[in-house]
């Protein structure tokens, strides 16, 4: 998801994909408030062919989220349709 923080990054196209509604909206929104109050074991799942923004904010939230696992899988993007994406989220799951 997107957060307050995001915005900045982000040009008139995402804007105008995503709405105003949905942007105006995610400025209520501050990863940094809410990591804060995140006690459970979190695991981020990011794709190495994702954005560089996606990675780098990934990582970010990794740092930010005290008891958080951050795991890039190789090769793909963010998409359950991928084959890798779901062995490693099956794999994931099954170790929890």
């Amino acid at each position: 998801p997107y957060f307050k923080e995001d915005l900045k990054s982000h040009g008139r196209w995402w804007k105008r994909m995503e709405g105003k509604k949905r942007f105006s909206d995610l400025k209520n929104y501050s990863f940094n408030s809410i990591a804060k109050n995140v006690k459970c074991k979190t695991i981020l799942l990011v794709g190495s062919k994702e954005s560089q923004l996606t990675i780098n904010r990934s990582k970010i939230a990794h740092k930010k989220l005290k008891n958080s696992e951050l795991i890039i899988i190789p090769g793909v993007r963010h998409d359950l349709g991928k084959k890798k994406y779901l062995e490693v989220l099956k794999d994931t799951i099954i170790k929890l």
